[in-house]
């Protein structure tokens, strides 16, 4: 059996940037039109960077705050990238039904205890 102890050398790979930020609404006097413009609903939830890097994930906030503790649920988000490395931004949601529900985020969007998370999960296990 052999097996690869050294990640194999990539000339022209790039790392995964670290220093950016998850894109924000700004306001303006004028809605810009135009080819290369999109628009996106208020999805009324957090805001943040998932960047997986070797089947793991790393959440950050808007600020570039880690909290990737908060939503053990988006491990599997690594598991099923692999060795794809990405960065993605969006928007993390709790619907109640079809619709986002805040009040259902707020609870959960600053736990960082493990043992809250797990009874949050179970208290509404289609939430999260």
């Amino acid at each position: 059996m052999i097996h690869r102890m050294d990640p194999p050398s990539d000339p022209g790979r790039a790392p995964v940037p670290s220093d950016i930020r998850p894109m924000l609404a700004t306001p303006t006097a004028k809605v810009p039109t135009g080819d290369g413009w999109a628009w996106e609903m208020k999805w009324d939830g957090v805001r943040c960077l998932a960047t997986v890097e070797g089947g793991r994930v790393r959440l950050a906030n808007r600020r570039g705050g880690d909290i990737t503790r908060r939503y053990p649920e988006l491990r599997a988000l690594g598991e099923a990238l692999g060795s794809t490395e990405v960065v993605l931004d969006g928007e993390l949601v709790v619907f109640d039904g079809a619709r986002p529900d805040f009040q259902l985020m707020q609870r959960r969007m600053h736990v960082d205890n493990e043992r809250e998370i797990r009874r949050f999960r179970r208290s509404c296990p289609r939430c999260w």
